[in-house]
């Protein structure tokens, strides 16, 4: 269950959460931070409703499930067709983001950076056995490198953490003056939409996209199943809360050091990776 969970947090966690969050709180406030708190709300129904049903039926995807419960193979193979498709949008952009950065940084051509023939090689040799040891592997390096970059951070930062809480009072860097905890406006941002409307969009991942359903189906044990969603939503928390850290943290040490050449918004923590971490780190 604990490699699972490191693999359905790899998941969910892609190259644009590793740069869009730290540029968040880097260009803004931490207000976006309160999404991931949508866990609290969305793990515990997912425990309640959903896994239940996963566990009890045998079934090999979430649209399986949509052809038991309605008698309807055209509904399955139309749900597994929106996924494919949305999945083809979303992977373009997942693999697009982070190789526009590291072209910009190395001087490498995009198309280049692109691998594709790697990640299907070792996906048909493999299978999911082999995907779900290669996200635990590439969980922990994200867990581990970006824990030590928050380290590396404070320590390079004149008053360190006292820093950061500075930011976060005088100038407003964790929550705007005029941003509300919660308001009857539902659409207008404020801390409560933030939650409950992440958590049911976090919620709708959780039982109906099979990138982690198909998670759920690597065991019946129920004990196994909340482990593996409880374990997920603390390092989906615990992580986000250290982007947002770094992001702030950046925020001060760009105003006490030079910008370096790539200071876009969305490449503020890359450029920091490949100009202020030690080589090969």
């Amino acid at each position: 269950w604990w490699v699972t969970s490191v693999s359905i947090f790899a998941t969910l966690l892609s190259p644009i959460s590793f740069l869009s969050l730290a540029g968040n709180s880097y260009a803004g406030t931490w207000i976006m931070w309160f999404a991931q708190l949508g866990m609290l709300l969305a793990i515990p129904l997912t425990i309640r409703f959903f896994l239940p049903i996963y566990s009890r039926l045998d079934i090999d995807t979430a649209y399986h499930y949509l052809e038991l419960r309605f008698g309807s193979k055209g509904l399955r193979v139309l749900g597994a067709v929106m996924f494919i498709i949305y999945q083809v949008g979303r992977m373009s952009i997942i693999m697009y983001l982070p190789c526009m950065v590291l072209g910009s940084l190395t001087g490498i051509s995009v198309n280049l950076l692109v691998g594709w023939a790697l990640i299907m090689f070792y996906t048909l040799i493999g299978g999911f056995f082999a995907v779900c040891w290669t996200d635990f592997i590439q969980g922990s390096v994200l867990l581990i490198g970006v824990t030590f970059s928050l380290i590396f951070l404070l320590v390079h930062i004149d008053g360190g953490v006292g820093s950061i809480f500075a930011a976060f009072a005088a100038e407003h860097k964790f929550l705007a003056e005029d941003q509300p905890v919660f308001d009857i406006n539902i659409l207008r941002d404020s801390v409560f939409i933030m939650i409950v409307g992440a958590g049911f969009n976090t919620m709708g991942s959780y039982v109906s996209s099979q990138d982690i359903v198909q998670r759920f189906t690597t065991t019946t044990d129920r004990k196994k199943l909340n482990k593996m969603m409880l374990a997920n939503g603390a390092l989906s928390i615990f992580i986000a809360t250290v982007f947002y850290l770094i992001g702030t943290g950046l925020y001060v040490f760009y105003q006490q050091n030079a910008l370096p050449p790539a200071a876009a918004q969305d490449q503020i923590f890359a450029s920091y990776i490949a100009f202020e971490l030690p080589v090969g780190v």
